[in-house]
């Protein structure tokens, strides 16, 4: 109960209020602060498989290559885990905001293609290796949660966990923003289709759409 009314303030005070501007501008300011929490997340997790291993002997063990990483040992967490992978990399929702607020002189086909090249690539090699060291660290004991396998009183670790927090605060206004864009295109094309119709009489959606 305390972390859902936590979790509800929270939504209330940050998150809501950089869900409401019309563009995303104001979380473009923020960008370079969220590239370099990502940046600390993956070091802290390098620098804690060195120095703290997991008491039960981390992935390796005395079991084998196959059984610690081909080795598919629940269905179930299998299908569990799909939805992960399949959000990992979804950022067509936000692509045409994106491109949108470049600046115009970079506001070109060809540069982003190489943004949104490299920017996967990135995406690809932090998730990788956030999986592929905190599951050295923690081997078939990796909790779903990776930060959460860390000791409480561990100082890098809690940094981490306030970065990886105040990321995620940042990341969930975007589809907030796409789906107020698709709304209000739908609504546009909705007072149009009455337009031609109807003539003038859809002053409804006007006003609604003008409102997002």
């Amino acid at each position: 109960q305390d972390d859902g009314f936590l979790a509800f303030w929270v939504s209330a005070i940050f998150m809501l209020p950089l869900s409401c501007p019309r563009t995303m501008e104001p979380l473009a300011k923020f960008s370079f602060f969220s590239i370099l929490s990502i940046f600390f997340l993956v070091g802290a997790v390098i620098y804690l498989y060195f120095t703290c291993t997991d008491p039960a002997g981390g992935a390796m063990g005395d079991s084998t290559f196959y059984e610690n990483w081909i080795e598919i040992r629940s269905f179930s967490g299998l299908f569990q885990s799909l939805g992960t992978f399949v959000f990992t990399f979804i950022c067509h929702h936000t692509v045409n905001l994106a491109y949108e607020e470049l600046p115009a002189e970079i506001r070109h086909p060809k540069i982003w293609r190489r943004v949104s090249t490299n920017s996967i690539v990135l995406a690809t090699e932090t998730s990788l290796s956030l999986g592929i060291f905190t599951y050295l660290t923690f081997g078939v004991h990796t909790p779903t949660d990776v930060l959460m396998g860390y000791p409480s009183d561990l100082t890098v670790a809690n940094i981490a966990r306030l970065l990886l927090c105040a990321t995620m605060v940042l990341t969930f206004p975007l589809p907030f923003l796409t789906c107020r864009e698709m709304i209000t295109l739908i609504m546009v094309d909705i007072r149009n289709h009455c337009r031609q119709r109807n003539g003038s009489r859809c002053s409804c959606f006007q006003r609604c759409s003008a409102c997002f």
